[in-house]
């Protein structure tokens, strides 16, 4: 029985390090992605939107990107 258990937390150990290693390997993506394309990161999580082009920010010169989170005002 002191055995079985012994095997039970050593899978359980085993599974949560398999763990913790992928959720390294998907923040190592996610840096690499946001390093390499910034907005498009940010994008998707509504950081950033597109520019309007009728909006007297569309001549700035970064890649048509605006920072403000909503255009209510």
């Amino acid at each position: 029985m002191a055995s079985l258990l012994k095997l039970l937390l050593i899978l359980i150990e085993w599974a949560v390090q398999l763990k913790r290693r992928d959720d390294e390997a998907q923040k190592q993506e996610r840096l690499d992605e946001a390093r390499n394309d910034p907005a498009s990161y940010l994008r998707r999580f509504g950081r950033v939107q597109r520019a309007k082009p009728y909006d007297s920010r569309a001549d700035m010169h970064d890649g048509g990107a605006s920072t403000d989170k909503h255009d209510s005002q």
